[in-house]
């Protein structure tokens, strides 16, 4: 419904996945993840997303899954703190160059 109303004023919708921590690996969000009923030391399937992904697809939604964008970051800096499961720092610094790298052509052309 939303994405019909934006089409008719010419206006493209975009949809970002932004995964967990827990979806990312089995170190983000390490400590938290109990207070959820999630186990530490596992990562957590994001089949979600594959999902949104076919919906998408379907309804001509332009989608972009960040989580191996993540993942790739994550094996040389944490990105998410231990307890809450926020984005860190470098976890928004990750989010922001990845999704500059996607859009701005986008943008530019």
């Amino acid at each position: 419904m939303m994405n019909n109303s934006l089409k008719d004023k010419d206006i493209n919708f975009t949809l970002i996945l932004l995964p967990h921590g827990h979806n990312v690996n089995d170190r983000e969000w390490d400590s938290g993840r109990t207070v959820w009923g999630f186990t530490q030391g596992k990562t957590y399937s994001n089949s979600v997303f594959k999902d949104l992904e076919r919906w998408s697809k379907e309804e001509r939604i332009n989608t972009y899954d960040l989580t191996p964008y993540l993942q790739i970051a994550s094996l040389t800096d944490k990105l998410y703190y231990n307890f809450d499961g926020h984005l860190n720092s470098r976890g928004n610094e990750v989010i922001a160059q990845t999704l500059f790298g996607i859009l701005y052509p986008k943008l530019t052309h």
